[in-house]
């Protein structure tokens, strides 16, 4: 039972991520972007929590100016 309850957040993640799919026009590039690939393992100090936000900000404006619709998980 435990670990149906743990595998809930993975369905209900492609659950909604095939509803954007299927409710976006083809036109309409989307990108997810997993915040965990920018904030992984332990700060230490507040210069890397900056520099943490500074590379995920420089990757969603990248992303906008591209005319991407951005998916944050």
């Amino acid at each position: 039972m435990e670990s149906d309850i743990e595998a809930l957040g993975g369905l209900f993640a492609k659950v909604v991520s095939e509803i954007q799919r299927l409710t976006t026009p083809p036109e309409v590039k989307i990108e997810r972007v997993r915040v965990s690939e920018y904030f992984s393992g332990s700060f230490e100090s507040a210069d890397q929590v900056k520099k943490a936000v500074a590379r995920l900000q420089d990757h969603l404006l990248k992303l906008l100016d591209e005319g991407v619709k951005i998916v944050v998980e």
